[in-house]
């Protein structure tokens, strides 16, 4: 009897399928079911709350939606992929046919000159004769008559033979008689905002020649596996109440990322939707170590006072970055319901920016991707492209202008710290707002000075970005006196612009007074971007860094000299009173990349033949080296702080500057502590 065939009986068994037999058993959360493990079907489930991890349950649909769209994205970057690969092949060939054209035409060229100078045969030679006679002979034989009319040129020739028609050329299209346009449009200074100008420099490597002791470099956080204080949910929780709780005491941080919105939440009445709690974990993962080192006091929150700060934030940080990046996936893109807003697009700039900090430029590039396909979803790109000069623009449309502008000002930036492709290039920087005022239409005061704040940050960068472009995009410019003049007009017709409250008064008249702290930080921070900007406008005029100096107008070296001084002077100190003024004694509000701007002036200013200035400026270095060594970066160690201040302890000992120095025994420069009359600091 024949042994039946089994191999097929899977076929026939009846396999439970949990997707279409409902009620066999609970439903697993999201956590569980990917590591496969067994759930018992509460909120939160018994593993979950366990390992403190947030416990999220979505239906079969939803989870085979989600496998659906990562399938989906998985095919799009092979997509993506293969077309780069396939530009690239196709970059290639067409640098491999200009090559080619451009050494066929050399050959041509070498044939024809050689065919006119030797003496040829046959009707070549007579024709050659012939014209040669013709036009020895001085007869009335025109080869080609020329005629202007108003619709353009007409000729009227003779020519029979190719050597009159090279002849004919050769007399009438040289390179002075063809007429070339400019190769750039001439437009006002300033028409090109630049939101975020860490990434200027960069770009401009000349630039950072010039800066005796380097520039503002990134080091990324250390990453560390774990702390040894145990962190519990809830503890994370209230320390995320405390952050948010503080997050109006350091405004010019704040205003960096986050929207108007989520600033004047009530965060004591619990979140809104799923948007804004992916903003808060997401600003819980970027400020933690912020808040803990300069707002709150740690042990009166039950951390010992021995603990290591570092590796605690560090794991705190971790833990948030985790909890955004699984609301963002899973309850706002993975869902049809939700849509993407304003929080979104804060929500990705703060996660590539908590990615560059620990060093991970790849996954910073995704999350800024992400950040203006968003962006441009909403419509920001499109904000005041077409907007005409002097203009008069909502708050609204000003805010999406600049946000789009720091996102595409982000990714230039990230491309050349990380030396990976950006994806928007610099001609998506097409901020024009030369002349723009604001709507001020039912808005607080608070609201206008910060949406001014960053409107005039905005034009300085714009003649910034002038100022750089036009004097070191090339190795060989030479900066003149007529291109100085017309940015430090540029410049004083910004100041001119600002409103007195953005103006820092003479310390011997009537001073403004400032109601709030946070209004006082904001004048103090647009001044110090003014005046780190008129440094960089005078520099390239000192002796030691014009390249020729005998070009320049008599008295104009002097001249840049004082300027240059007096606004390092002036930057170095607000600097100094900035870190006092604010909450934040140090930490990631202290400018670093403004004060090595002062110092590199006051270092090139110790060489002057002006004994004034030079001892001006000697002092001002010392002072300088007295800032850095009182911030928290350098008694933490942090590495650039650290190996900055060092640079300026051997600079100042090479050149025999007493570190010994009292401002006050100098009354030219001893000014009172900058304290505005009737400024409440609260």
């Amino acid at each position: 009897m024949p042994r039946k065939n089994n191999s097929a009986y899977r076929d026939f068994q009846m396999v439970w399928d949990p997707a279409k037999m409902e009620g066999r058993s609970a439903e697993a959360c999201c956590r569980c079911r990917s590591r496969r493990a067994k759930c018992n079907g509460k909120a939160p489930c018994r593993r979950c709350r366990r390992s403190g991890a947030e416990c999220i349950y979505l239906s079969p649909k939803e989870v085979a939606r989600r496998e659906d769209s990562i399938i989906m994205a998985e095919g799009i970057v092979d997509d993506l992929e293969e077309l780069e690969q396939m530009m690239d092949r196709m970059n290639g060939e067409i640098g491999e046919t200009k090559r080619q054209i451009a050494v066929s035409s050399d050959i041509l060229n070498k044939d024809q000159s050689v065919s006119y100078s030797e003496a040829g045969e046959g009707d070549q030679q007579i024709h050659f004769n012939s014209d040669v006679a013709a036009y020895n002979s001085g007869t009335n034989c025109e080869m080609w008559t020329i005629k202007l009319a108003k619709d353009g040129m007409q000729i009227q020739t003779d020519i029979s033979s190719s050597l009159q028609l090279y002849e004919f050329l050769a007399r009438t299209v040289r390179p002075t008689t063809i007429h070339r346009a400019p190769t750039t449009i001439p437009q006002p200074v300033g028409t090109r905002a630049m939101m975020i100008k860490s990434p200027l420099p960069r770009q401009y490597p000349i630039y950072e020649k010039t800066l005796l002791f380097g520039f503002y470099k990134h080091v990324p956080i250390p990453i560390h596996q774990g702390s040894s204080f145990p962190v519990t949910v809830d503890f994370e929780e209230r320390l995320l109440n405390l952050i948010l709780l503080h997050i109006n005491d350091c405004p010019p941080l704040a205003r960096k990322f986050l929207n108007e919105r989520f600033l004047k939440h009530d965060y004591t009445q619990g979140l809104q939707d799923f948007q804004h709690k992916a903003l808060t974990y997401a600003v819980g993962a970027y400020f933690a170590e912020h808040f803990l080192t300069h707002h709150i006091d740690y042990t009166a929150i039950g951390l010992p006072a021995t603990f290591c700060l570092e590796y605690f934030t560090a794991d705190c940080s971790k833990r948030y970055s985790e909890k955004a990046r699984d609301i963002t996936f899973d309850q706002i893109l993975g869902s049809e319901l939700v849509s993407l807003n304003a929080d979104t697009v804060d929500t990705f700039r703060i996660m590539s920016r908590c990615a560059i900090n620990r060093g991970d430029y790849k996954q910073a590039s995704k999350w800024l991707d992400m950040a203006i396909s968003v962006a441009t979803e909403l419509g920001y790109h499109k904000a005041m492209q077409q907007c005409p000069s002097n203009a008069v623009v909502d708050a609204d449309e000003l805010v999406k202008a600049i946000k789009w502008n720091m996102c595409v000002n982000a990714d230039l930036g990230l491309a050349a710290l990380a030396k990976i492709p950006a994806r928007t290039t610099p001609e998506d920087v097409r901020l024009n707002l030369l002349g723009v005022t604001i709507r001020a239409t039912n808005m607080s005061a608070d609201r206008l000075q910060f949406l001014q704040e960053y409107l005039y940050l905005g034009k300085n960068s714009a003649i910034t970005r002038d100022v750089l472009e036009a004097w070191y995009s090339h190795k060989d410019i030479i900066p003149t006196a007529e291109d100085l003049d017309r940015f430090a007009d540029a410049f004083a017709r910004l100041e001119a612009e600002m409103p007195p409250k953005f103006r820092i008064p003479d310390f011997t008249t009537e001073a403004i007074p400032y109601q709030t702290r946070s209004s006082l930080i904001s004048t103090v921070h647009v001044q110090i971007q003014q005046l780190c900007s008129l440094v960089d406008l005078y520099l390239p005029f000192l002796p030691s860094v014009h390249p020729n100096s005998s070009s320049l107008p008599p008295g104009l070296q002097q001249r840049a000299e004082r300027a240059c001084s007096d606004a390092a002077i002036m930057t170095t100190r607000l600097i100094g009173e900035y870190v006092k003024l604010s909450v934040c004694s140090s930490g990631l509000a202290f400018p670093l990349t403004e004060l090595p701007i002062s110092c590199n002036a006051h270092a090139r200013l110790t060489e002057s033949e002006d004994q004034e200035i030079r001892e001006e400026n000697r002092i001002w270095l010392v002072n300088a080296l007295r800032i850095f060594e009182g911030t928290k970066e350098y008694s933490s160690g942090q590495e650039y702080v650290v190996a900055y201040t060092k640079s300026l302890r051997r600079f100042i000992a090479r050149e025999n500057i007493d570190t010994k120095l009292n401002l006050l025994k100098r009354p030219r420069i001893a000014l009172e502590p900058f304290l505005i009359p009737n400024a409440v600091l609260i």
